[in-house]
C-alpha cells in the first residue's frame, strides 16, 4: 500500500502547500498525477492568492479544467465565497462540466450545491446554487435578479472562443455591460493558444475588466518529438489500404499503432478491411458509453489488440506505448502532430501521414509551422518501393472496394447490439424480457460479416514476399541518386545517333531466325517460308 501512495505522492504535495482542502486532494487522487502541470502550477497559486481578472492562453493536456475549478471550489469550501458561474457554449459541454463538479465534490456534497440552467426559469433561487453553469444568452436572462449579481464571486468564460464561434458574442458582451463594472467578482478568461479569434476576445476582455493577468500555456518540446521523423506519403484513396496492407504484412510496422481516420465511417472502413487481411482492430467511438470506451482502452493499453482507430485526439483518449501512428488523413494543424509526441514511446516507430494529391499545400504549411516550433523539417517522403506495392495491389483491391456505406452500417449496428446486450443496467430488463434478449442475440449472430472470401489475404505466399524492404534504405537511397546524377549527365553527353543508312542494302534472307516457332520448324524438319541461314545455327534441315 504504501508503493500506491508514493505513486502520486508529488502531486498531493503540491495541493496540500496551496492549501487546497484534504477531502478535495482525496477527490482528485484516484486520478494517479504524478505532478503538477506548468500551467497548474502558476494558475492555482495566483487563485488561491485571490488574484482578481486572468485571461489563461492553454493548449490541449495542459490540465487547465482541473487546475482552475480545484482552486475555485476550494475558495468555495474553505473561504466560503458564495458562487461561481460558469459560462459555456453547448449543453454537451456543460453536461460535462457537471459531472467534473460532482465528482470533485461527493466528499462535501453537503456543502456545495451545482445546478446547470437550460431556461432562465429553471434557477433555483432559494437558495442560489453554489456552481452555476450556464450559456451566455442564459446567464444575461439570468442577470435580472440582483440578488444573483451581488451573490457571484468567480465568473469564468470557459474556452471563450467556441462561445465566439457559435455566436454568443453578443450575449457576452451585453451580460459585460449589465455586470461587468458593477461587480468586484473574479473574472477568468480561457481561450485556446492556436485560436485565431484574438480581436475579439481582447474586446470582450475588455468590456468585463480593465486589465487581466495574462496566463500563456506552451506544451514544451519533447526530446521524442525533436528526434521522430514525420513520413508522408501521396497517394489515392485505395492506394492508403494498400500501402496499409504492405506495412503490416511485410512487418515493416509491428506493435501498438494508433490511426488516425478523418471520420467515424472512415474509422469503421478501416477497422473491416483489417478484419479482412486477418488482424484484429477496434474503433474507438466517442458516441459509445464511458463505460465501453474505458473498457477499448484498457483491452488496448493491455495489448490484447495491437491497431486502435480514432476519429480524433479525443478528451478520453489516454494510450500507453504506442509505437507507430499513422495519419490517414493530413491532420488540420501541427498541433496535432504535436501530440503525438504524448503517445509514441520508442524512437525508432513510425509517424505517417497519407495524403492525397491536391493536400500537398496543406503539408507544405504544416513544414512551415514545424519548422518554427522546431527549428527544422522533420517531415519526410517514405521511402516506399512502387514495384512492391504493386505486386499486392490487385489482391486487396476487392477487399477495399466490398466495404459498403451499408457494411459500415451494418457493423456499427453490430457493435451497437454487442453494448446494449452487455449493459448491466439492462440485465434485469432482459430477465424480465428474455425474449427480445434471444431475438437480439439472434440477429447479432446473423450480422456477423462473412471474411471467408477474403481468406487468402490474411496470410501472403512465400512467392509474394519480397527478398528486399518495403523500404528504401539509406544505402539504396544513395545509389539511387548516384543512377540519377549518371543519368543527368548521360542527358547532358549523349551519344552519337544511329543511322540506318544503307538498310535498302541488307539481305533479309541471311538474317538469322529468331522466332521460336520457326526454330521449332526447323528442328523438327518442317517447311517454312523463309529459307534459314544455316550458317549461323549450326545445324542443317
Amino acid at each position: 500500500m504504501e508503493s500506491s501512495k508514493e505513486e502520486y505522492k508529488d502531486f498531493q504535495s503540491f495541493l496540500e502547500q496551496q492549501g487546497i482542502i484534504p477531502l478535495l486532494r482525496k477527490a482528485v487522487a484516484k486520478d494517479r498525477l504524478l505532478q503538477p502541470t506548468t500551467l497548474q502550477k502558476k494558475l492555482i497559486p495566483l487563485i488561491q492568492q485571490d488574484q482578481k481578472h486572468i485571461l489563461v492562453k492553454y493548449e490541449d493536456q495542459s490540465g487547465l479544467k482541473l487546475g482552475l475549478y480545484l482552486s475555485i471550489v476550494n475558495l468555495l469550501v474553505e473561504k466560503q465565497e458564495t458562487m461561481l458561474v460558469v459560462l459555456s457554449y453547448s449543453k454537451e459541454r456543460i453536461s460535462e462540466l457537471v459531472d467534473f463538479f460532482n465528482n470533485l465534490i461527493k466528499f462535501r456534497e453537503d456543502a456545495i450545491k451545482i445546478q446547470a440552467v437550460f431556461k432562465p426559469k429553471e434557477l433555483a433561487t432559494d437558495p442560489f446554487p453554489n456552481i452555476l453553469i450556464a450559456n451566455p444568452k442564459v446567464f444575461l436572462s439570468l442577470l435580472k435578479h440582483e440578488d444573483l449579481k451581488s451573490s457571484i464571486t468567480t465568473l469564468v468564460m470557459d474556452q471563450i472562443d467556441k462561445q465566439l464561434l457559435l455566436g454568443y458574442e453578443e450575449d457576452l458582451r451585453a451580460a459585460a455591460r449589465e455586470f461587468g463594472g458593477k461587480s468586484e467578482a473574479r473574472v477568468v478568461i480561457t481561450v485556446k493558444e492556436t485560436e485565431d479569434a484574438e480581436e475579439s476576445v481582447q474586446a470582450i476582455k475588455r468590456e468585463f475588466m480593465e486589465s487581466a493577468l495574462v496566463i500563456r500555456f506552451r506544451q514544451p518540446v519533447s526530446s521524442v518529438e525533436e528526434k521522430l521523423i514525420h513520413y508522408y506519403h501521396v497517394c489515392n484513396a485505395d492506394e492508403k489500404f494498400l500501402l496499409l496492407f504492405a506495412l503490416i504484412k511485410l512487418n515493416t510496422i509491428y506493435g501498438k499503432t494508433v490511426i488516425k481516420a478523418g471520420s467515424l465511417n472512415e474509422c469503421y472502413k478501416i477497422k473491416i478491411f483489417l478484419g479482412r487481411i486477418g488482424v484484429t482492430a477496434q474503433v474507438f467511438n466517442s458516441e459509445m458509453p464511458i463505460n465501453t470506451q474505458k473498457s477499448t482502452l484498457q483491452s488496448f493499453n493491455a495489448a490484447y489488440f495491437d491497431y486502435l482507430v480514432i476519429q480524433g485526439t479525443e478528451k478520453n483518449l489516454r494510450v500507453q506505448n504506442v509505437r507507430n501512428i499513422i495519419f490517414f488523413s493530413i491532420a488540420a494543424n501541427y498541433g496535432e502532430y504535436s501530440k503525438v509526441a504524448n503517445y509514441v514511446t520508442f524512437q525508432e516507430g513510425y509517424i505517417v501521414t497519407l495524403l492525397g494529391a491536391d493536400e500537398e499545400d496543406k503539408l507544405e504549411r504544416l513544414q512551415e509551422r514545424q519548422k518554427a516550433h522546431l527549428g527544422g523539417i522533420l517531415f519526410m517522403e517514405l521511402p516506399v518501393k512502387k514495384r512492391i506495392l504493386d505486386t499486392f495491389a490487385y489482391r486487396i483491391r476487392d477487399a477495399v472496394r466490398s466495404v459498403t456505406p451499408k457494411t459500415i452500417k451494418a457493423e456499427k449496428a453490430r457493435e451497437l447490439k454487442k453494448v446494449i446486450l452487455k449493459n448491466k443496467k439492462l440485465k434485469s430488463y432482459f430477465e424480465e424480457h428474455p425474449q427480445e434478449k434471444e431475438i437480439l442475440s439472434k440477429e447479432l449472430s446473423k450480422s456477423k460479416i462473412d471474411e471467408r472470401r477474403f481468406i487468402s489475404l490474411r496470410t501472403l505466399p512465400d512467392y509474394l514476399i519480397p527478398k528486399e524492404s518495403l523500404l528504401t534504405n539509406p544505402v539504396e537511397m544513395r545509389i539511387a541518386e548516384e543512377t540519377k546524377e549518371s543519368l543527368e549527365i548521360a542527358d547532358r553527353n549523349p551519344l552519337p545517333a544511329f543511322s540506318n543508312e544503307g538498310a535498302e542494302a541488307v539481305n533479309y534472307e541471311e538474317l538469322p531466325i529468331t522466332s521460336g516457332r520457326k526454330l521449332w520448324k526447323l528442328r523438327h524438319h518442317r517447311r517454312i517460308k523463309k529459307k534459314p541461314y544455316v550458317k549461323n545455327l549450326n545445324f542443317v534441315p
